[in-house]
């Protein structure tokens, strides 16, 4: 069973893969299913526990008594390293579940199936075969499942070749010996760990102090056999304000912990003051130790960190506020502990120092210090678990960071001498045996310069074996969390030099973090069931939708955050997308053909190419959730504005250009959805086979004039819903009526006062290497211009507003005329304006024209409007087709109206007509008597004249009448037209 919170790694490889494909690579994503290590030892030896204890199947008391153990509360502060969870894994995965067959229940299996489960190996034959399973319904684009593989043992042809690997490392002198607990009999490092991750060495400084005169009597080697004569041994030590100190006693102090002798500090640590005040205050202790009065009564304590709240003296502070009395206070000590180190650890300050950095940027190489300090005390083998066993030592095995180093060598093997089967014991496509497979052996397949071996293996098959590994290595990028880069990272890139010293064209060349994934922004833990297992998430999310969600869970080493809604939602945006597509294909035929040459054709064109090549930027750098922005969400958006803009219609060819671009872009995140869409437009050969669209020309001030036009068509709805529906103070006694008539007033250059500004601020960005001083000294320069003084109140809010467009948008801002022709774009684009405001009419005119407000509040890329209302008079239009859910309605009639600003009045009104085109506009032959006709069922033209295209409508506001003019002849039409809709 696949863990979810990991295949945000096998996501990340499958994004990459999929993506390099379609860049016309060879790739080879291998998947191996890593089994070494305690866990799956430790699990099975717990199974037989339980059983031996409780029987089979096991009868559980109905509460254990744990409460005793839970209790132990160790009173020493604890340091853990920060990199790893405070949680153990084991908590997080088991749950609530305290025995191991509940836990094994609670995967769905049977009482008879648990039984196995208490032999080690049967968890290797059982779990890998299901993780494969559910990668591949996932999608995972591993290319040959046939190099799959378990580790440990139970695999003699990878147990071959790790001995090799470590028989290598031993001669290399790559081996030593490392820290050993005497409790387990082994080294236990952090994989080894079933609990207790996370808890790193404890850092001791040792301090030499000099013994000064009376000496004593005798030494020992022994603290347990010394501390007695110590007791009241005069020192000097280093750092203090005396000049002598004595060795006293502590009732805390563990006396097998380093030399027993430890620095005390009662200023700030609480253990030490309350110790001090025991000596001080209870003569019997000190006579107890042989402490005299002057050793002791002088000294207080020496002022060291200053700690908001509690000054230089902490410890005596809290511990007084604490009412503590002596050393055995243990509860009281620990609360005041807790206090003290955590505000002195975030807030101390020992002392200031003085500073003379104003900026820059720095790298932390004290963590790559540590760390590689640290790697140094990695113990590579341990006694317990599954594993290879070492070559020189076979009571040891090689533990579960160590056997999987190399192991991306293997790979490019394992099919020859596996055949696809896991654990290696099938029969060899090469007839390979694993005994065959000597040091020699695999000296000769993976370094070059090694001469064919003493071996009864055909040479052909150990060449067929070396130019696999030629061709496929190195590895060009490897992915994993961000928590394996102080260890198994590292130790992989050392390894990796180690078994190639000499040749560096078999070292990795790159390696990709990512972080741990969130569910819903929580950490995945079923004790509070925020879980879910891979198999579940496909099932829920499908394959697809699931893989969108993780890509758009986040990018580099942040924790990602899979969001279930977020999935639920991408469903139905892949759904839509389909949807769309089959309904293109079955109207393709009613889509614009001819030059794609509007202005919206030329735009939507520019922001494809434009979405294309951010789009493989972003997969070139391994930033998926960029790229799903790029590739999906910023595409849709194109194509959803071309659609909503194009009055004129879609054009055919760009649709399905969108649509094959499109569904190559999201390929690599979602390869089934894609994969059928490539079908549904009639493709031959797989998208598997595609190659990756390649991006015309991009035109950046055509982007940037529809932006101008969009943010334009915004501007004007906010505009219109102030002047519809002003602010409570603003409004009037009746409600203005709603406008039918637009001006917008559009500027060529900047007002004389903004010109003055931007000219100076564009002197100072040339001459400063685009740089603008500070604000003083900006409005020192623009006050002593004469022209701008009784402007000085709006001049440097303009200046703040340039420099805050500066920074987002680039030094074009300076320039004095826009790089486009606004006026062009508007009026290229004034039906869609027009519809979109529902105006009858909008006129575009330049602020030249108009009075001194509007060329003083109009500016280039910043249209001014004026919204006003024209009268009509009412006619009703009358729809005689029967059962067609269309209605009469009343619209006005303007003066100067034509047959199309009709129409697009009526729509408004009338939502059920969806193309106009299909609109036909008629008038009574008899104005008068043909509106009291009753009308025939099939004969609704009768009696009926169309109105004509060249048609303009007169109106009489006195009369309250309307007539039509056409091709120089006057008609009455009264006071009803009919529409028709084919």
């Amino acid at each position: 069973m696949e863990h979810f919170t990991l295949d945000i790694r096998s996501a990340c490889r499958s994004f990459a893969v999929g993506y390099q494909r379609l860049k016309g690579k060879q790739c080879l994503f291998p998947f191996g299913l890593h089994c070494t290590g305690m866990p799956i030892k430790a699990c099975a030896d717990k199974l037989k526990r339980e059983m031996e204890l409780y029987g089979n199947p096991p009868q559980f008391p109905e509460e254990e008594e744990e409460e005793e153990e839970q209790k132990k509360i160790t009173d020493e502060v604890i340091i853990k390293d920060k990199s790893k969870g405070k949680k153990s894994k084991a908590v997080a995965k088991s749950g609530s579940a305290k025995f191991q067959w509940d836990i094994m229940k609670s995967l769905g299996l049977r009482d008879d199936e648990i039984v196995k489960f208490a032999e080690a190996e049967h968890w290797l034959e059982y779990f890998p075969p299901l993780a494969v399973e559910d990668l591949k319904k996932m999608g995972l684009k591993v290319a040959d499942w046939r190099r799959s593989f378990i580790t440990t043992d139970v695999n003699p042809f990878y147990d071959s070749f790790v001995r090799w690997q470590y028989i290598t490392l031993k001669e290399r002198k790559k081996i030593k010996y490392t820290i050993y607990s005497p409790k387990d009999g082994q080294p236990c490092m952090d994989h080894d760990r079933q609990t207790g991750e996370g808890v790193g060495p404890q850092e001791y400084t040792l301090i030499k102090m000099k013994i000064v005169e009376p000496y004593p009597a005798k030494l020992r080697l022994t603290p347990s056999s010394f501390f007695q004569d110590i007791l009241g041994c005069a020192l000097s030590a280093p750092l203090t304000s005396y000049k002598t100190i004595y060795a006293l006693p502590m009732l805390t102090i563990k006396e097998d912990k380093g030399t027993g002798v430890v620095t005390s500090v009662p200023s700030d640590a609480p253990d030490d003051i309350a110790a001090l005040r025991d000596i001080k205050k209870k003569q019997a202790l000190r006579e107890k130790y042989g402490i005299q009065d002057y050793m002791v009564l002088p000294f207080e304590p020496v002022p060291i960190i200053e700690i908001p709240g509690y000054g230089n003296l902490s410890a005596p502070l809290v511990c007084d506020e604490l009412k503590i009395q002596s050393q055995n206070d243990r509860e009281k000590l620990a609360e005041a502990k807790e206090k003290v180190y955590l505000k002195g650890f975030y807030e101390g300050v020992r002392q200031s120092v003085n500073t003379n950095i104003t900026s820059g940027h720095f790298m932390k190489y004290a963590c790559i210090r540590s760390t590689l300090a640290w790697l140094q005390e990695h113990a590579c083998s341990r006694s317990y678990g599954l594993g290879t066993r070492l070559p020189w030592d076979e009571q040891w095995l090689i533990e579960s960071l160590s056997d999987s180093t190399i192991y991306m060598a293997y790979y490019t093997v394992a099919h020859l001498l596996q055949g696809g089967v896991l654990n290696g014991q099938g029969p060899s496509p090469l007839g390979i045996r694993a005994e065959q497979m000597t040091r020699e052996v695999w000296d000769y397949i993976f370094f070059k310069t090694t001469p064919f071996p003493k071996t009864d293996i055909p040479k052909e098959k150990l060449q067929k074996l070396r130019r696999e590994f030629e061709f496929w290595y190195p590895v060009d990028v490897r992915v994993s969390g961000k928590d394996l880069v102080p260890n198994h990272l590292s130790y992989y890139l050392y390894n990796h030099v180690a078994m190639w010293p000499s040749d560096s064209g078999k070292w990795p060349k790159a390696v990709r973090a990512n972080g741990h994934l969130l569910l819903n922004s929580e950490k995945m833990s079923k004790s509070t069931g925020n879980f879910l297992t891979l198999s579940q998430a496909i099932a829920k999310f499908s394959a697809d939708g699931m893989r969108l969600a993780l890509a758009d869970a986040g990018d580099t080493v942040e924790d990602a955050n899979f969001v279930e809604a977020m999935a639920d939602a991408g469903i139905l945006r892949l759904f839509t997308w389909v949807e769309w597509v089959k309904e293109m294909i079955a109207n393709q035929n009613n889509l614009r053909t001819g030059p794609a040459d509007t202005f919206n054709d030329r735009v939507f064109i520019s922001e494809m190419n434009s979405s294309i090549i951010k789009t493989e930027q972003h997969f070139e750098r391994m930033m998926y959730k960029e790229a799903l922005k790029s590739g999906f969400f910023e595409f849709q958006a194109a194509k959803d504005k071309y659609r909503e803009l194009a009055i004129e219609g879609m054009h055919r060819d760009l649709v399905f250009q969108f649509i094959e671009n499109q569904t190559l872009l999201l390929a690599p995140i979602c390869p089934h959805l894609c994969e059928h869409t490539w079908s549904l437009l009639g493709k031959s050969s797989s998208i598997m086979k595609a190659r990756w669209p390649t991006a015309g020309p991009v035109d950046e001030i055509l982007i940037r004039s529809s932006q101008y036009l969009m943010d334009t068509a915004h501007d004007l709805r906010l505009r219109l819903k102030a002047y519809t529906q002003p602010a409570k103070a603003k409004q009037r006694p009746t409600p203005p009526a709603k406008p039918t008539h637009c001006t917008i007033y559009v500027a060529k250059t900047y007002p004389p006062w903004q010109h003055s500004a931007l000219s100076l601020l564009g002197k100072h960005y040339k001459s400063n290497n685009g740089a603008l001083p500070d604000n003083k000294v900006i409005a020192m320069e623009l006050g002593a211009m004469p022209e701008l003084k009784k402007y000085m109140k709006r001049v440097m809010p303009f200046v703040a507003m340039i420099k805050d467009n500066l920074e987002k948008n680039g030094p074009r801002v300076l320039d004095l005329e826009l790089e486009f022709d606004e006026c062009a774009v508007l009026l290229e684009n004034i039906v869609y304006l027009t519809n979109s405001l529902e105006l009858d009419q909008i006129d575009v005119v330049f602020a030249s024209e108009a009075d001194d407000k509007v060329k003083e509040d109009c500016c280039p890329g910043k249209p001014f409007c004026v919204f006003r209302s024209e009268p009509g008079v009412l006619v009703s239009l009358v729809n005689p087709q029967p059962a067609n859910g269309l209605f009469s309605t009343r619209i006005d009639i303007r003066q100067g109206d034509s047959k199309d600003s009709i129409i697009r009045r009526l729509s408004r009104v009338n939502r059920g007509i969806k193309d106009l085109s299909k609109v036909k506009l008629m008038r009574f032959e008899d104005p008068l008597l043909g509106p009291r006709r009753i009308p025939v069922l099939g004969k609704e033209e009768e009696g009926k004249m169309p109105i004509s295209n060249s048609s303009v409508f007169h109106i009489n506001l006195q009369e309250n009448k309307v007539h039509m003019s056409d091709n120089g002849l006057k008609m009455d039409i009264g006071d009803t037209l009919l529409y028709l809709v084919q």
